[in-house]
Parts: C-alpha cells; structure tokens; sequence
C-alpha cells in the first residue's frame, strides 16, 4: 500500500472519528478543535501525526490493544475529549472508540515502518 493511500486512509478515519465523537457529544467543543487542528496539520504536514501518533502511543499499544481504560486514560497523551467524556459513553460507543485508536495507531504503524 502506497504512503498516499495510508495518509487518505488515516485521516480518513481520523475525520470520521471526530464527526462520532460530535455526533454523541455535540457540546464538546474540544471536538471542533480537533477537527480544525486535524484539518490544518493533513495540509501543512500530514505525515506528522502519523509519526507523533507512533511516538506517543507506540509504548502503550499493549494497554490500547487490551483496551485497558483504566491505564489509557491516565496516560498523559490521552486527550482531553476522552479523558472528560469516558465515563459518559455506553459500552457500544467506548468499543467504537476502541476500534478507531486502534486503526489509527495501525494505520501510523504502516506508515512509519
């Protein structure tokens, strides 16, 4: 798979992640944040997110992989929007939530490796 495509795949997937999250939590504005921030760093220098994403998150796959909560939202790389919001979301949505970090982080991997 070319870098191209991973790039569109990952933001791809970053868009609709953040476009659920607004969905389920329409007040947060940290969202829209992420949104714009995510929106500006695809045209300035996407591939940073993806080496950022691997540098952060990298040592913790085990915790994301066993999507062990307890230990991931502790982690000082773990945004504000989950960190506040968590304790809100219904199993389904946390599982979702589960599913898209960790397409992201696979998704950086293949990028970086």
């Amino acid at each position: 798979m070319s870098r191209t495509i991973i790039l569109d795949a990952f933001y791809g997937q970053l868009s609709d992640f953040l476009t659920e999250l607004g969905r389920v939590f329409p007040d947060a504005k940290e969202v829209g944040v992420a949104q714009t921030k995510a929106a500006l760093l695809r045209r300035t220098n996407p591939a940073l997110a993806l080496t950022q994403m691997v540098t952060m998150l990298g040592p913790y796959e085990y915790q994301i992989r066993t999507r062990n909560a307890d230990d991931f939202l502790c982690l000082p790389v773990v945004g504000d929007i989950l960190q506040s919001y968590w304790s809100q979301m219904s199993p389904e949505n946390k599982s979702v939530v589960w599913a898209y970090i960790i397409l992201l982080l696979d998704l950086a991997k293949r990028y970086t490796g």
